[in-house]
């Protein structure tokens, strides 16, 4: 499955929120139209309870039927990403989250999960996983 519509899967495109486009372009537009909090929630289930709080606060999801802002649904689309891609990289949700947990010298020591707390961070995860697919070193 191709990374991004397994992130619009994880972030409930089709059923917390619509869109006409399953790819990076449908994404990147319900990001910026504003993705309802309940996809943040959602894609929030997917990451163990040690890990939800510090991304709940980066995402800044407070208040019921609320609308995230384009910078909030960026963050919540990077994880949804970092997630799904991981998952099609490792072939489970068991085994993305093995990797993610632990840390990585490409990423100074850091886990792939705390790293993409930020924009480069998250590009760094991004980059590591597709030598992982394509049989680079990493």
């Amino acid at each position: 499955m191709d990374a991004a519509v397994g992130a619009l899967d994880l972030l409930g495109a089709g059923t917390v929120f619509q869109l006409r486009e399953r790819n990076l372009r449908g994404l990147n537009r319900a990001i910026q139209k504003g993705l309802p909090e309940a996809a943040a929630n959602l894609v929030l289930q997917s990451v163990p309870k040690s890990h939800q709080a510090d991304w709940r606060r980066l995402i800044a999801g407070h208040a019921d039927h609320r609308i995230l802002s384009p910078e909030e649904g960026e963050r919540a689309g990077r994880l949804a990403y970092i997630l799904a891609l991981s998952m099609e990289v490792w072939g489970s949700r068991t085994a993305a989250w093995q990797f993610l947990q632990r840390p990585h010298a490409e990423l100074d020591d850091t886990t792939p999960i705390d790293a993409a707390k930020t924009e480069f961070g998250g590009r760094l995860v991004e980059s590591l996983l597709r030598s992982i697919q394509f049989g680079l070193p990493a």
